[in-house]
């Protein structure tokens, strides 16, 4: 338990970024905004997360996202209404955390190098990842 939150650490050797599984209590309380180097990137297992970034307010539900650079003011809590379950990945030197398929290469008959048919995307062909929703808030 780390400040009434339970925090379990899912890497296991130091490195740039260091990955946790946290389950924050209900938690009504008015949040003290912090600062410090680095990137954070939530992502909401159950419940409902309240997050103070800067002069923004946000609530996320399950399956959605947040990226920030930690240097904004910023807290993160439960809302409130329940405990909250979360996947955070944290880089202290700054490093955005973007993680991205890369299609798989095949061979033709020929020979020839090409990428695997709608590897990497999702169905439909977009872009767009296939559940959730990712919100990023760069103020600099």
């Amino acid at each position: 338990l780390v400040n009434g939150n339970t925090v379990l650490p899912l890497t296991s050797q130091p490195g740039p970024q260091q990955a946790f599984k946290m389950v924050l209590p209900a938690q009504r309380s008015e949040p003290d905004l912090c600062t410090h180097e680095g990137h954070e990137w939530l992502y909401v297992l159950s419940g409902r997360l309240r997050l103070r970034l800067a002069a923004h307010d946000l609530v996320l539900g399950p399956g959605e996202v947040a990226e920030f650079d930690t240097r904004l003011p910023h807290w993160f809590g439960s809302t409130g209404s329940g405990p909250v379950e979360i996947l955070s990945l944290f880089g202290r030197q700054g490093e955005r955390l973007h993680v991205r398929a890369q299609p798989r290469q095949t061979r033709s008959i020929e020979g020839a190098d090409r990428s695997a048919e709608g590897a990497g995307r999702p169905a439909g062909g977009s872009d767009r990842a296939a559940e959730g929703s990712e919100r990023a808030v760069d103020e600099g």
